[in-house]
C-alpha cells in the first residue's frame, strides 16, 4: 500500500495492541475467579476489550501510512470488523481461562484468534469500499495470516504456563505474552498493507460516513483508557470476589468449629453444653415472666446396657440405630421443646409446660416412643431404656440441679431393661 509511514502512529498501534493483549490475558487469569453470569459477563468485557483495542490497531496504522487520499469507512462493515476481532478474543480468552489444557487446545487458539486478526484486517479494507478495488499480494497475505497464527499460539502458550509461575512472576511473564501479541497483530497489519496496492485514482464510496483523521492518535489513547479501566474494574472485582469467598470460608469453618463443639457427631442433636445453654436461657426466661413461674420439665432417658450393646453390635451399627432413634424422637417434638445426647447412652428432652402438656405427659408419651422397635439392616430392636424426669421450680432452680435431679429419678422400662448382659441380646433384638 502506497503512502510514507509515520512512526509515532506506528508506535502507537503497537502499544494498543500490547494493551489490549495484556488486558485480554489478566481477564483470561481472572476469569477463573467468576462463575455462571459474572464468568460470561467478564469473558464478553474482555473480549470486547481486547476487539476494540485489534481494531483500533489496525485504523492506526492505516492512519500511520498517510495515505493519498482522504480514507473513509463504511459503519456497517466497520462494525463487522469490530464484532471478528471481539469473536477471535473470546476463542483466545475461553482458552486462556481454562486451568487444564492439552497442546491442541493451544494450537486452536491460536489458530482461531490468528485468523480472528488476519479478518479484522480483510473486514477493514473492505470497509473502505475503494472504487477501483485494492488489489492483494496472496504470498504477502498468506504470510500475515501465519504471522498472527505463530505470534497468537506463542502468546497463549506463554499465558497458559503463568498458571504454573510463582506470583512475583507472573507480571513479568503476562507483558512478555502481551508483547509478542501486539508483534503478531502488527506484524499481521502491516505485512497486509505491504500485501496491498491501491490504484493511483483509487477512491473510498462517496457515502461512506467514517472518516479516518478520527482515527489516529486520539483512538489509540482512548483505546488504551478504556483498556487500562477495564482491568482496573476486573481487579477491583476479582478482589471483591475472593474477600466474599474468605468471608463464606471462615463462616464456613467458624459454623463446622460450632457444629463440633456444640452438636452429637452421631445424631446432629445438641450435645451437653448446647443443652445446659439452652435450658439455662429458658429457665431465665420463666423467672422473669410477671405472675406465677413458667414450668420447665425434663425427661431423661438411659441406655443401661449400652457397654454390652457396643461390644454385642459393634460401634458403628449400635451408632446407626441411635441415630435413627434420635429421628424418630425428634419427628415428635413441639416448637420450642430441645432433645439433646447428654452422654453416649443417655437421651434428654426439654419442654415448657402449657395446659395438657405437662411434664408427666410427656414422659409417658417418651417412654412410649422409646419402646417402639428400630428397624436396622432387616432386624428390629427394642431395647430398656431407664427414665427419669424433673420440673422447675419443683425440683430446683439451676440447670445442673434440674439435670441431676432428672437423672436420679429413674424407673425402667422395656421387660429387660437394666439387667440385660450380652448373652441375653436376642430377647432384645427381635427379628423384624
Amino acid at each position: 500500500m502506497q503512502g510514507t509511514t509515520d512512526i509515532v502512529l506506528v508506535t502507537a498501534s503497537y502499544c494498543v495492541a500490547v494493551s489490549a493483549a495484556y488486558a485480554a490475558l489478566d481477564l483470561g487469569v481472572r476469569v477463573a475467579f467468576f462463575e455462571g453470569r459474572r464468568r460470561w459477563f467478564w469473558l464478553l468485557a474482555g473480549a470486547a476489550a481486547m476487539g476494540t483495542g485489534v481494531g483500533a490497531a489496525f485504523f492506526v496504522g492505516l492512519k500511520s501510512l498517510q495515505l493519498p487520499m482522504v480514507a473513509s469507512f463504511d459503519p456497517l462493515i466497520t462494525l463487522a470488523t469490530w464484532l471478528a476481532a471481539c469473536a477471535a478474543s473470546l476463542a483466545a480468552l475461553r482458552v486462556i481461562a481454562r486451568g487444564k489444557l492439552s497442546n491442541g487446545s493451544i494450537a486452536t487458539g491460536g489458530v482461531l484468534l490468528g485468523l480472528g486478526i488476519f479478518i479484522t484486517f480483510g473486514c477493514g479494507i473492505a470497509a473502505m469500499r475503494l472504487n477501483p478495488a485494492a488489489i492483494f499480494s496472496a504470498p504477502l497475505m498468506v504470510l500475515s495470516a501465519l504471522v498472527g497464527i505463530v505470534g497468537a499460539t506463542a502468546s497463549l502458550l506463554i499465558a497458559f504456563r503463568l498458571h504454573t509461575l510463582p506470583d512475583r512472576r507472573v507480571t513479568a511473564g503476562r507483558l512478555a505474552s502481551a508483547l509478542i501479541m501486539g508483534a503478531a497483530i502488527c506484524g499481521q497489519h502491516y505485512l497486509g498493507f505491504a500485501a496491498t496496492t491501491l490504484a493511483d485514482n483509487a477512491v473510498p464510496a462517496s457515502d461512506n460516513s467514517l472518516v479516518i483523521s478520527l482515527m489516529g492518535l486520539p483512538i489509540a489513547v482512548l483505546t488504551c483508557i478504556m483498556l487500562a479501566i477495564t482491568v482496573f474494574l476486573s481487579v477491583a472485582d476479582t478482589r471483591l470476589v475472593a474477600e466474599r469467598r474468605r468471608v463464606a470460608r471462615a463462616r464456613a469453618e467458624a459454623e463446622r468449629v460450632h457444629h463440633l463443639a456444640y452438636y452429637d457427631g452421631v445424631t446432629a442433636l445438641p450435645n451437653r453444653s448446647l443443652f445446659t445453654e439452652k435450658l439455662l436461657k429458658q429457665l431465665v426466661s420463666a423467672h422473669n415472666v410477671s405472675g406465677p413461674q413458667m414450668p420447665v420439665g425434663l425427661v431423661y432417658a438411659e441406655l443401661p446396657t449400652y457397654r454390652n450393646l457396643v461390644e454385642q453390635l459393634g460401634q458403628d451399627r449400635l451408632n446407626r440405630i441411635l441415630k435413627t432413634l434420635a429421628g424418630q424422637l425428634s419427628r415428635q417434638l413441639r416448637t420450642g421443646d430441645v432433645l439433646a445426647r447428654l452422654s453416649s447412652d443417655g437421651f434428654i428432652l426439654m419442654i415448657r409446660e402449657q395446659d395438657s402438656y405437662t411434664t408427666q405427659a410427656v414422659r409417658s408419651a417418651f417412654s412410649a416412643q422409646l419402646s417402639t422397635p428400630i428397624t436396622d439392616d432387616g432386624e428390629s430392636f427394642r431395647f430398656g431404656w431407664a427414665i427419669g424426669s424433673s420440673r422447675y421450680p419443683d425440683n430446683g432452680n439451676s440447670t445442673q440441679g434440674l439435670i441431676r435431679a432428672a437423672m436420679n429419678t429413674q424407673h425402667h422400662i422395656g421387660a429387660e431393661a437394666a439387667t440385660l448382659a450380652i448373652s441375653t441380646l436376642p430377647r432384645y433384638a427381635l427379628a423384624s
